[in-house]
Parts: C-alpha cells; structure tokens; sequence
C-alpha cells in the first residue's frame, strides 16, 4: 500500500468534530481516492480531493478508543478503465449544517501506488483509515451489504464466544433450558462449535482469497516492471500536470517538444532583430545563447572613429607619409596637421599648423587652408596612408580617422 502518514482534519472537520462532542451524530458518508499532488496548499483549508479517480463505499467502522476510529471500504478497479497512481485519500461525513464535507486528508506525494485499469488485472485492497472522533457519543455510518469481509474481521468474529448470532436452543434442536443445566451447557457447547465450524471456514476461505489476491498483486507487479521492453516508461507515456496551461501537449515528449520549438523560434527573432539593426552581422537561430549574446555587444552603435599622433617616415624620393594600421574600422575621412618644433620656425605649406581632410574619393581631397590638393592618399580595411609633404620630416602630425 501506498506511504500514507497520519490523516489531517480538515477545518469543517474540526468543525463538524466539535459539534459532535456535544451529541450532534458523527455520521461518515463514504471515501475517495485519486491522484493529485499537493503544491503548497494548506490540508486544513481544502474541500475536496485535488484530483478524485474513486468514491469508495464504506464498509466498516471500528471504535479503537482514545478517540479513534477506523473508517473502512474496499478498493477495486473493476470499474478502473484507465490507470492512475493512488496519492491523496480523503474521509468524507455529513455536517448538518454544510451537508457532505471532507472531514480528513491525506497524501502519499511520491511513495503513492499505480491502480492498474480493470482490463490489465485485479486489483482489490481493503482501506482502513484511523480517525479522530474525539469524545463524541453517536459516530455512525452505512455499512455497504455485500462486501467481504477482512480477515482480521472475521477471525474476530471467531474469538467472540457470546454467541454474536444470538443462536436459540431451538434454532439448534434443543429442548427448553429451562431449569435444566445440562440442556443450557449443551446449547452453548453447541453454539460454540457452530460458530468455530462456520468461522473457520470462513478464514480458510478468506486466507485463500488472500492469498490469490497477492498473488495477482505481484504477478501485475512483474508485469509492469518488466514493461520496459514495450516502451511503456518512455516520455511519450509519462503525463504531466500542466495546472499553468504552458503546453498543449500532454506527455512529457510532447511538452519537451515544445519547449525546444518554442526555444528554437525565439532564437530565430533574436538573430533577425541583430540583422535588422546591424545587416553587417550574420547571426543565426542555430546559435548558442552566448553566440547571440556577443552578437549583441558587436552590433554597431554609430560611425567609429579614431585619433593619433605620428612623425613620418621619409621614401626614397623625398617625400614624406603618414602610415596608420590597426584600425577596427575602413576610414572614409582622414583630417591632418602639422606641429612645428618650436614656435619660431617658419612653416612652410605643407600641412603645417593647418587642418587638411582626406577622403577615399580623391576628387574631394583639399587642403583646407592652403586650398591645395594633390596628395598621395591610401585607405586600407584598417588604416591609411597619406602624403604629407616634403619639406618637415621631423614634424609631429595630428590625425583624425572617420569611418
């Protein structure tokens, strides 16, 4: 059976309890079972089962003292056309003020059962659930006719020698016991061993039922461990509880199929949003999540530009450049300058103490203040090369690059 702990009475339980501690009748209605799994929720404030799979009719009440009793019914899956696992049971009685309440709860959380459906095999166990009654004087139910009896019941019956049946000497063939001690001590041996004879009877034959049962128990055990062969414990099969609606699948294959879907798409619109906004980059759904995430940091914010400072370097020719690599950006448009050594030398024409801009389209070249042009000019994926003159070779030359 499954792990159950000790039974929670419910608030109306507690309720309804207090009422028949001063004689109100304690009445229990019957039993259910099924399947749900608690989440947080307080036992004393639920109503109802999470999820109910079985009603179960009850069978038996037994005061155990202290304040305890046993509430009893049958369980079968004769009905059962699917299979579930059996968490949560709860005892159900009439308040006659509210009507049918559930009085007490319990759940199994994962040591719970699996219920085979009728058609896979039998299944049948006896529920006995302890309850708190209290001091309460009238606790009833309806005992369902016609279920079997447990053997601890009947052997029970077998050990009550106050003859239960109220068995008359005449009901025995007896003459009347009236003033005769012999025919009284004779009927009551008789009514002993009449009740030892269908007693034992009864526990054999139950003790074989019993035995049958258990055996069908654990041959369906078998069967279902060894069900791997079939398949049977793939994702595929296994449900989920989707109290959020995030699926519309119902197995966990298909909710993981959705969610890698779901996953796979959003990717795509993030790879198509960097494209949008920087058609430079070429991300893709198929990236990782930090792909896309450098991606993102890659994405170009404005035209880039870059400053510095150089002496040229001299050609064979006489001529004098300005060479500058390792630029993060193609340069559309280069401004240069030239600082004399010290403030008393003369400068001659050649990009000194003026600003001059350069472009890769050598027809706009022009040198702003001396309005002259011509230069050498050269622009790479990473720098350029620009002529500056002939004249100062040992000049310092401020340059700005923009893309």
């Amino acid at each position: 059976m499954a792990g159950f702990g000790k039974f929670t009475t419910t608030n109306r339980g507690l309720i309804l309890l207090g009422k028949a501690q001063t004689g109100t009748e304690l009445h229990f209605t019957k039993m259910k079972v099924g399947d749900g799994t608690l989440t947080g929720q307080s036992v004393a404030t639920m109503t109802d089962l999470i999820s109910t799979k079985m009603e179960i009719e009850l069978n038996k009440l037994r005061f155990l003292g202290e304040g305890r009793a046993v509430v009893g019914g049958a369980l079968s899956n004769a009905e059962i056309t699917s299979g579930f696992f059996f968490r949560e049971w709860g005892i159900f009685a009439e308040d006659p003020d509210e009507g049918e309440i559930m009085f007490c709860y319990v759940n199994a959380g994962s040591a719970a059962d699996y219920i085979p459906p009728a058609a896979s095999s039998v299944y049948e166990q006896q529920l006995n659930g302890v309850t708190v009654i209290g001091a309460a004087p009238n606790v009833t139910t309806e005992i369902t006719s016609g279920v079997y009896a447990s053997a601890e019941e009947l052997q029970d019956h077998i050990n009550n020698k106050d003859n239960p049946h109220e068995v008359t000497p005449a009901q025995i063939g007896a003459e009347t016991p009236t003033g005769a001690q012999e025919k009284a001590d004779a009927a009551e041996s008789a009514a002993k061993s009449y009740a030892d004879s269908v007693g034992s009877a009864a526990v054999t034959a139950a003790n074989g039922y019993t035995d049958s049962a258990a055996g069908a128990v654990a041959s369906s055990l078998a069967v279902h461990l060894a069900e791997t062969t079939t398949q049977a414990h793939l994702a595929k099969n296994i449900g989920i509880e989707d109290t959020s609606a995030l699926f519309t699948a119902t197995d966990v294959e298909g909710a993981l199929s959705e969610l890698f879907t779901n996953v796979s798409n959003g990717k795509t619109e993030i790879a198509t949003a960097i494209t949008d906004v920087d058609n430079t980059l070429s991300p893709s759904g198929s990236d990782t999540f930090l792909q896309l995430a450098n991606t993102v940091r890659s994405i170009s914010t404005g035209k880039k530009w870059a400053s510095g400072s150089q002496i040229p370097f001299v050609y064979g020719n006489g001529a004098c450049y300005l060479n500058v690599t390792g630029l993060d950006f193609t340069p559309n448009v280069v401004i240069v300058s030239g600082v004399k050594p010290n403030s008393t030398s003369t400068p001659g024409y050649d990009f000194n103490d003026s600003w001059n801009a350069m472009t890769r389209n050598t027809d706009l070249d022009y040198e702003i203040n001396a309005g002259q042009n011509g230069y050498t000019s050269s622009f790479y994926s990473n720098g350029f090369t620009i002529q500056v003159g002939s004249s100062y070779p040992t000049y310092t030359y401020k340059w700005i690059a923009y893309e």
